[in-house]
């Protein structure tokens, strides 16, 4: 009961019997973490009481730390005032407490305004990093500022001649400045007291300057260079393009993100080139992570974007990213792959049912097909892919899933590895006019597509008699995996989970030496140059057209000769240990970024409704099925 003679509710008198027989009146401790007054003071306390009122909940200090640790997600320290209203308790206890927390290094404070404010350690060496990020911000922008105005008044200067004699004045206003450090901006005004000068003004206003179609010119450039990278998923930041000029002339620049990922670009129009650029982090915190490490300057030629798509083709960029995690991480690579596939296949997904993620996953977790698929082709052939949104390796996971696993493709294997791989490209080159990145799959015009008895190669000959009497089961079975995957899109998933899910099924170990992926040119012209250095012969006709003529052409490699592809799969006469073709050429290993999850969001991340817990145990709302972000 709360002490009637005190008035406060927030204390309680022992009561219990003294020697004499009287009620003790000491005030017994109170924990407002708990909500609880102790049974008795410390005198009247059994032994039983002791031990249940021992832990740090009940102690002053540890109830404010515990109010500091609630303030985890704020940015603002907490004032002694602030814990005094949380924990309910008397200011003189607090600060006592406080002080007692800050000799064993636990808290610590920092002068704002003449107060006190108090967090954890973590927490006021984040503050101190934020407010020196601030105060950097803040003399940028005054620098920005005061360049800004000296700018404006030389241009008033420039308008005033010209203006003035048209009845137009020009005036550059002032305001005063409230902070030495805060500068105000100057504003520049025209203004036009009569019709005509009024009619003149609008019409020199109306027309472009030439700088300002250059300027178009130049954005219209850089969009067009990074149309291969926003083919391949990714997109620029809303803000758009920043443009600068220096010494060199115009610079615009972006950032692009793609899932987790980013990257930085630069273009220099004067100097045709474009750079690419590692992200630089400014907060620890952020769950994006920059792409590259270093700046990949791409020469600008007769044509820009095959250059850019050559270049981001070798880094690849072009195709869905493939991660590991750091060993001190604290977080293993199938629990980070686990939260990118919720935030960006489930996500999606449970948008596009109109229902909680909770209950799609459920959905998931109990769909034998999609489980089998997230349990193999995710969690272990395509282990540290993120799910990219990607329409080559879309086309690839459908060519490598639906056609050639899976189906009794396998069952009737074509007479030679050329003949095969002449049909997988045919395969995925029907699934890429098929696919639209919003509106997803064309499933039933696949489905003919893939089964029709007059689909061809390049050469005339039809598919169904390259399989002879397998081809009603080929038939058969191909139909089947594209139907199963129908129904995922239409019923569990929707287009762009779905999508999603096979950009990873198209960056495994079945496709990276398939036409379609972007790193294909790199891997033809690698095979080529090594081939070149251990002086083997190219085949015919290219020994006398050259190796550029041969690496060319094998970016559509259906319209070459069955001579040509076997050189290229396997290089003749070169032994284990010489220079190899495609089919185990080191070019076509995958490229794996690493990434160093921030230690603050571990928690976050492994307390996700779909990763896994660390001892192997699933928790209610795990990303079914576990196995698909497990090895």
């Amino acid at each position: 009961m709360a002490d009637k003679r005190s008035g406060d509710p927030e204390q309680r008198r022992c009561g219990r019997p003294t020697r004499t027989g009287s009620p003790c009146a000491a005030i017994v401790r109170r924990s407002a973490v708990l909500d609880a007054f102790a049974p008795a003071c410390g005198m009247h306390l059994s032994d039983e009481e002791k031990a249940a009122t021992r832990t740090a909940l009940w102690s002053e200090e540890g109830q404010v730390l515990w109010a500091l640790e609630q303030r985890n997600d704020a940015q603002d320290l907490a004032s002694a005032q602030d814990l005094t209203d949380l924990l309910r308790m008397r200011e003189t206890k607090v600060q006592r407490a406080l002080r007692e927390l800050q000799k064993h290094g636990t808290v610590a404070a920092r002068k704002v305004d003449r107060r006190s404010l108090w967090g954890t350690t973590d927490q006021v060496m984040r503050w101190d990093r934020l407010k020196m990020r601030f105060q950097a911000e803040m003399e940028g922008t005054s620098a920005r500022v005061l360049a800004v105005n000296s700018i404006l008044a030389q241009h008033a200067e420039r308008l005033d001649k010209v203006c003035h004699p048209n009845g137009v004045s020009v005036d550059l206003r002032k305001p005063p400045d409230r902070d030495p450090a805060s500068p105000a901006r100057h504003l520049l005004v025209l203004a036009a007291g009569q019709p005509d000068a009024a009619a003149w003004l609008s019409a020199a206003l109306s027309r472009p300057t030439p700088a300002q179609e250059r300027t178009q010119d130049y954005v219209d450039q850089f969009d067009d260079l990074l149309g291969p990278l926003e083919l391949a998923g990714w997109r620029c930041h809303e803000e758009g393009f920043d443009l600068d000029q220096d010494d060199d002339g115009p610079v615009l620049s972006t950032t692009m993100f793609r899932t987790c990922m980013l990257l930085a670009a630069e273009y220099r129009p004067f100097d045709d080139t474009l750079t690419l650029t590692p992200f630089e982090m400014f907060d620890e915190d952020e769950e994006l992570f920059s792409i590259l490490d270093s700046n990949e300057l791409i020469a600008l030629d007769v044509d820009p974007t095959q250059d850019v798509t050559r270049r981001a083709g070798e880094l690849g960029l072009l195709e869905p990213t493939r991660v590991t995690v750091t060993p001190d991480a604290g977080i293993s690579l199938n629990e980070f792959v686990g939260y990118q596939i919720a935030t960006y296949v489930v996500g999606p997904a449970a948008h596009y049912r109109d229902k909680s993620a909770l209950d799609v996953a459920g959905e998931i977790d109990e769909h034998p097909y999609l489980k089998l698929y997230l349990d193999t082709v995710v969690g272990f052939f395509g282990s540290g892919v993120l799910p990219d949104l990607v329409p080559d390796s879309i086309a690839l996971g459908i060519a490598a899933w639906c056609w050639r696993n899976n189906t009794a493709v396998e069952e009737f294997h074509l007479p030679t590895d050329v003949l095969m791989a002449r049909v997988n490209l045919a395969v995925t080159r029907a699934a890429m006019d098929h696919i639209d990145e919003i509106e997803g799959v064309d499933w039933a015009g696949l489905i003919n597509a893939l089964t029709d008895d007059s689909w061809a190669l390049p050469d005339g000959r039809t598919i169904s008699t390259l399989f002879g009497a397998g081809w009603g089961q080929v038939q058969q079975t191909v139909a089947e995996q594209l139907r199963h995957w129908q129904a995922i899109d239409a019923d569990v998933l929707g287009p762009e989970a779905t999508l999603r899910l096979l950009s990873i099924g198209g960056t495994t170990g079945y496709t990276d030496r398939w036409w379609g992926r972007s790193r294909w040119s790199a891997m033809c012209a690698a095979v080529v140059a090594d081939a070149i250095s251990a002086e083997v012969a190219l085949p015919s006709p290219y020994h006398h057209r050259g190796s550029a003529q041969l690496i060319d052409d094998l970016s559509d490699p259906g319209e070459l000769d069955d001579a040509v592809l076997e050189w290229m799969i396997d290089l003749p006469g070169t032994g284990v240990g010489g220079p190899q073709g495609l089919r185990f050429h080191s070019a076509a290993r995958p490229i794996t970024r690493t990434v160093d999850p921030p230690r603050s969001d571990l928690s976050r991340m492994l307390n996700s409704e779909y990763c896994r817990s660390t001892d192997g145990h699933r928790r209610p709302a795990d990303l079914p099925p576990p196995e698909a972000v497990d090895r």
